[in-house]
């Protein structure tokens, strides 16, 4: 009898377990320079931007480098939404500045993320997947789009994009009905978000404008976030100032999306705390 009441209580708690929802954070670098600059370990820039092609959990990485800090940044901000356990970065060779590269890690990128997706699924039923994209880093998870939806069932995916050119080959991406929510911060003083020539790709549209773009058309499903920090405007590299801030962000610009329906472009001064956000 005992034996069957245990067996009972392993399968509820089992069940209660599997249904768990869980939120998986995963972060896409922006453009790197030469990847001979980074290949050697005794580069001195290499602990600041380098992570080995492919999904690497943060909290796994060298202590000292750059993205092992900001997981634990993000995690010190809100331990429920960027747990460490569940923080990856997506590693990929961006000094190759070919769109066709970037197609191809967008596909790698979903590729990736169904293996990861297919282990949490063997406790969780609910998951939610937040992609974060930083310059280039956005376009490559643009282009992992047209690839959804996920193989499971129970899946959200949230897309965050910071400084990222909009090009009109991946600008219709963010409309895919399988993004659950979307956000693409810019800001006005960011000359280097506009200085890809899209015109010279090969997939670039005809009509298209000569330079990419700060912003989606006003139709498109993401949210705009025209972005100043302390009443600034803030130029390409200054985001990274401001990174470990993401929840406090994000929770700040869904309060005011809140406030006003349908709002699709808004404008946020961003108060950067003193010590912590």
């Amino acid at each position: 009898m005992r034996t069957i009441q245990f067996f009972l209580l392993a399968s509820l708690l089992f069940m209660v377990g599997s249904i768990q929802s869980i939120c998986i954070t995963v972060w896409i670098h922006g453009t790197y320079p030469a990847l001979s600059v980074l290949r050697s370990s005794w580069s001195p820039i290499r602990k600041m931007i380098y992570v080995e092609p492919g999904l690497s959990l943060a909290k796994n990485l060298p202590e000292h480098y750059y993205y092992a800090q900001l997981a634990r940044s993000l995690y010190a901000n809100d331990e429920l939404e960027y747990d460490l356990e569940h923080f990856y970065v997506y590693g990929w060779h961006s000094s190759n500045v070919r769109p066709g590269h970037r197609i191809a890690q967008g596909r790698i990128l979903y590729e990736k993320l169904n293996e990861l997706i297919q282990k949490y699924h063997e406790q969780h039923e609910e998951i939610h997947v937040r992609c974060i994209g930083f310059s280039h880093g956005g376009n490559v998870l643009l282009n992992m789009l047209p690839h959804l939806p996920f193989m499971l069932d129970g899946v959200t995916l949230e897309v965050v994009l910071m400084g990222t050119p909009i090009q009109e080959s991946t600008r219709g991406y963010i409309n895919n009905p399988y993004v659950t929510k979307a956000y693409s911060f810019y800001s006005d003083g960011d000359w280097i978000q506009k200085i890809d020539v899209q015109r010279f790709h090969h997939n670039c549209p005809k009509g298209a404008p000569f330079l990419s773009q700060r912003m989606f058309h006003d139709d498109d499903h993401v949210h705009q976030v025209c972005l100043t920090v302390n009443g600034k405007k803030i130029g390409h590299t200054k985001y990274r100032r401001i990174m470990h801030c993401v929840p406090d962000m994000l929770k700040k610009v869904d309060k005011l999306i809140a406030q006003q329906d349908n709002l699709k472009i808004l404008k946020f001064d961003y108060k950067v705390p003193s010590v912590h956000c």
